[in-house]
């Protein structure tokens, strides 16, 4: 029972199936973000120089990232991913 538990080791996720799809999906989405910001940054300057949208546009980054950043939520993506 030892000897099984030294030569046994868990993949980590991104070496599992799910693990290379989800690379996948998240190149594109950070390839697709970066070509978005590329092509529309005029229209982004021109909307954080006005500051009542800046307010509002930091509000909701604040809240994205609150999103990304919170385990639970973390946890519900990665369920329904599954």
């Amino acid at each position: 029972m030892d000897t099984y538990h030294k030569e046994f080791k868990p993949k980590s996720f991104w070496q599992r199936p799910e693990g290379a799809t989800g690379m996948i999906f998240l190149a594109g989405i950070v390839l697709g973000a970066g070509y978005l910001i590329a092509t529309n940054i005029g229209w982004i300057i021109g909307l954080v120089s006005n500051t009542i949208y800046l307010a509002v546009l930091l509000i909701v980054l604040a809240a994205l990232l609150y999103m990304v950043l919170d385990p639970k939520m973390r946890n519900l993506v990665w369920y329904g991913y599954k």
